[in-house]
């Protein structure tokens, strides 16, 4: 028996913001809409951005997409939704006597960048939110 990789299709959905230009970013469900996502939260990356109330594209699990980045990542790093809904790389923080706060790991960078506003290439496989414990 053969194993190989099954391609899932890109799906729709509905700009609840202006998404014109924002190809690249993460995304997220809202009540009205897709808007862009905010620092560590669950998100889609956006292949194909519209007006408000106009239908967008958005990448699926299991597919590589080319993402822009919020500053330099590493090749092989967990990405998570950044600032803005760029990609960035996830990482757990803890604040003394504060509970320790997790971002939700959407998939592995492919590549690199050195700096803001590069491509970066992200196999896109939602794990959750990133295990840590409290130092």
């Amino acid at each position: 028996m053969a194993y190989g990789h099954i391609n899932t299709p890109p799906f729709s959905g509905i700009a609840g913001a202006d998404l014109r230009g924002k190809e690249g970013f993460f995304v997220k469900p809202t009540a009205n809409g897709y808007v862009l996502a905010g620092a560590g939260e669950l998100a889609f990356p956006l292949l194909m951005g519209a007006n408000t109330g106009q239908a967008i594209t958005l990448g699926s699990p299991g597919g590589t997409y080319k993402m822009k980045s919020l500053a330099g990542i590493a090749n092989g790093a967990l990405i998570k939704a950044g600032t803005g809904g760029k990609a960035a790389t996830a990482v757990a923080t803890a604040v003394a006597g504060a509970a320790v706060t997790g971002s939700n790991v959407l998939g592995i960078a492919h590549s690199a960048t050195n700096n803001a506003d590069e491509i970066v290439s992200v196999y896109f496989h939602p794990m959750g939110a990133l295990v840590t414990t409290a130092s």
